[in-house]
């Protein structure tokens, strides 16, 4: 009997740690709170890591002289076109005649985009030419130049409008050297104010002849 009763107790004792439902309850809500609060800490702890790395793949620098190489050596594998065309525009002589002045131009294609062009614009009677290039800053470096001014002479030949001793020219020289490197020389009527001396005003000059075989240098 004293050993059933020491069972008994036992095992009342293991009833006595039932909890009421009042108890269990409360219980409940305890641990389903600090479930929700756990959740809550891992969501936000997740998120401020995604943010974290989304910050860290959008702060690099699209202008860098890295991803600037990146861009041009990626340009330099990308299909380009040159295309010339001629147009003609209305324009003022000094002496007051209204004449029209033709625009030639050849223009860099990539992609269905103008990216580069180079044009030379002349007077009424081709006495007077001068001209211009530009080529987006992706493109430079890649040898683009040289090709739109050799597409450019090769129209030019075709039509025979300029001999080879006429002279380009240029108003002022912003291409940080390039026109001294393709063999422009300086205008000894660069600072005259005389209107009727072709050219007076203008830095540069060359040849057409020149021009047409710096172009076509290999």
């Amino acid at each position: 009997m004293v050993k059933f009763k020491h069972l008994q107790s036992k095992h009342r004792s293991r009833k006595s740690k039932k909890y009421s439902k009042s108890q269990a309850s409360k219980l409940r809500s305890r641990k389903s709170r600090s479930r929700k609060t756990r959740s809550r800490t891992s969501r936000s702890r997740t998120s401020r890591s995604r943010k974290t790395r989304k910050v860290h793949t959008t702060t690099k620098d699209s202008h860098s002289p890295t991803t600037t190489k990146a861009l041009q050596r990626a340009s330099m594998h990308r299909d380009v076109s040159y295309v010339t065309t001629a147009r003609q525009s209305p324009y003022v002589e000094n002496d007051g005649r209204e004449v029209h002045k033709t625009i030639y131009e050849t223009e860099m294609i990539c992609d269905g985009d103008v990216v580069g062009s180079f044009t030379i614009e002349s007077n009424f009677d081709n006495s007077f030419l001068t001209m211009g290039i530009n080529i987006d800053e992706d493109f430079q470096g890649q040898g683009h130049a040289r090709g739109l001014i050799k597409t450019m002479c090769a129209y030019i030949k075709t039509l025979n409008i300029i001999d080879g001793d006429q002279l380009l020219y240029i108003d002022t020289d912003a291409s940080d050297e390039f026109w001294g490197h393709i063999g422009m020389t300086e205008n000894a009527n660069f600072e005259s104010e005389d209107s009727t001396i072709i050219g007076s005003g203008y830095e540069y000059e060359i040849e057409f002849g020149k021009l047409h075989a710096w172009a076509n240098k290999k």
